[in-house]
């Protein structure tokens, strides 16, 4: 029975997406799309055909519980119909069409900005490198950071740095698409500085996705400023993105003995981690299964084995951007902590949940049709919200595709914690542009 209600939502998916009117050639909504149909109708589809060998050794403890819900692909296909529904409801949108939003920070004032701008990412990135052993020890030491094995000194400054990745894509834009000549020289030098940025951070967090992410970026903007898709790049990118997903790991892990050893060495390194990756993982659907298996062990677990949680993880997640030298919290258990406890057997590391999982523990079938019924209202408001202000500010393409990947990339990670602390440079930039502006509610034009 699972075998229809996963092809039927990977069928309607596409008929949806191809047959819908957009204002964007790739929104947000595609992006959610994207995300969807990957982890939640092609890899169970997949783990059905391949077996259980799919799934990753630490998803084992979480496969228990794989074949043990038979209507688990009717309960995905109908929370993807209230996200629908949620999606196109008019009513929230309509409160957008009467807000006015007039930017008073002009370009100049923009650049004038950037030198301190670009000063404080610099320096923050001295400071993280010096504080955490120099370039080279800050590098080897990524892995065991992200593994959670060991805690960097300044850890707080990758997420600061992330706000290069806004002025990456802003200047991106006005460089290449906008083609702006008026500050052509200061373009150039910002953006090149960003391009560095990037390229050292990438190294700092050793993160394939980051990189691959950020590539992804670039793209979809490029195809929202000329609304052309670029058919022949985007499948030869795909194509490389999958070599980076599977290899790009021991690559990185490679890379300190290319810096240390020189480069036979590091080729010889290189070998051995791809041959140890190839031995542990089957197949690349292990990279997209946590979300999955997370959902099938949330539904056997809350509000049986595991107390619901009430959507108290959104909560915490706001908590926790507040500085804990002035209000101190700690989360007393998040759910990305009892996931893995629960799909992996062992509180290490992270197995997030995925966006109906997280729906699931806070109040199981009930909270996956309420929460994906809301997701979809969000969604339909931030469309209305994008239109608008595109239409006004074309720059704001950096904004759309940031605040757009993440609404998707959600669906993936489905942890709130997670993903307000990624954005939330984002968020401070947002507010930051809040304050230079004017909101109006327009009036109603009376007829006589």
């Amino acid at each position: 029975m699972n075998y229809f209600f996963y092809i039927l939502l990977g069928l309607t998916i596409i008929y949806v997406e191809f047959s819908r009117k957009r204002y964007f050639k790739i929104d947000h909504l595609t992006l959610f799309h994207g995300f969807f149909f990957l982890v939640y109708a092609f890899t169970p589809i997949a783990i059905m055909f391949i077996g259980d060998e799919a799934v990753a050794d630490d998803l084992v403890y979480g496969k228990y519980y794989l074949d043990k819900d038979p209507y688990i692909g009717a309960l995905i296909y109908l929370s993807y119909l209230l996200f629908l529904a949620g999606y196109y409801w008019r009513y929230p949108r309509s409160f957008l069409n009467k807000i006015e939003f007039k930017l008073m920070l002009h370009q100049n004032s923009i650049i004038s900005m950037m030198p301190f701008l670009y000063s404080g990412l610099i320096a923050l990135l001295i400071i993280y490198i010096v504080s955490n052993g120099g370039l080279t020890q800050a590098i080897q030491n990524a892995e065991l950071i992200r593994g959670g094995e060991l805690e960097p000194k300044y850890g707080f400054i990758v997420k600061l740095l992330k706000l290069n990745i806004l002025l990456l894509y802003y200047f991106y834009y006005k460089l290449f698409l906008e083609r702006d000549r008026h500050f052509k020289v200061e373009y150039i030098t910002y953006f090149t500085l960003s391009f560095m940025i990037f390229l050292t951070h990438a190294a700092l967090i050793n993160s394939r996705g980051f990189i691959l992410l950020t590539l992804v970026g670039i793209y979809v903007i490029t195809v929202i400023y000329h609304r052309k898709l670029f058919i022949k790049f985007a499948i030869g990118s795909a194509l490389f993105a999958l070599l980076f997903i599977k290899y790009g790991d021991p690559l990185f892990r490679s890379t300190p003995d290319l810096v240390n050893y020189g480069f036979d060495t590091f080729v010889n390194t290189l070998k051995e981690k791809i041959a140890i990756r190839d031995s542990k993982e089957g197949t690349i659907i292990a990279n997209f299964a946590h979300p999955i298996v997370s959902l099938h062990v949330s539904l056997n677990v809350a509000g049986i084995s595991e107390e619901f949680r009430y959507f108290v993880d959104y909560l915490y997640a706001l908590m926790g951007l507040v500085p804990n030298s002035i209000a101190p919290f700690e989360d007393p258990k998040s759910v990305s902590a009892l996931n893995t406890q629960l799909v992996f057997g062992e509180e290490i590391s992270q197995t997030l949940p995925g966006i109906l999982a997280l729906f699931a523990y806070s109040f199981s079938f009930v909270g996956i049709l309420l929460g994906m019924f809301l997701y979809g209202v969000f969604g339909g408001v931030l469309s209305e919200f994008f239109k608008n202000i595109y239409e006004k500010y074309p720059g704001y393409i950096a904004f759309i595709y940031i605040i757009s990947f993440s609404y998707g990339y959600f669906v993936f990670r489905g942890y709130p914690t997670v993903a307000l602390n990624s954005q939330f440079m984002i968020i401070l930039a947002n507010l930051f542009l809040l304050m230079f502006s004017r909101i109006y509610i327009k009036k109603r034009s009376v007829a006589y």
